[in-house]
């Protein structure tokens, strides 16, 4: 399942428009595929950190796209 939405990103990112917050902001949502692929998987902390620079980075990339 996380796989699936980490392809549904990348297309989205691959086109020529920005792409919008909350195609990526799913993956990091709490329960979301990834972080119960990291919680299993035993990188939750590594996750967590993950997300929090996405947010970062994505906040950054909307300020820029609203000018």
């Amino acid at each position: 399942m996380a796989l699936v939405e980490v392809d549904a990103v990348l297309r989205v990112l691959q086109s020529p428009r920005p792409p919008p917050r909350a195609a990526i902001s799913v993956l990091f949502l709490p329960t979301g595929p990834l972080q119960e692929t990291a919680l299993r998987s035993g990188w939750g902390d590594d996750f967590v950190a993950l997300a929090r620079r996405c947010d970062a980075a994505l906040a950054k990339a909307c300020a820029t796209a609203a000018r």
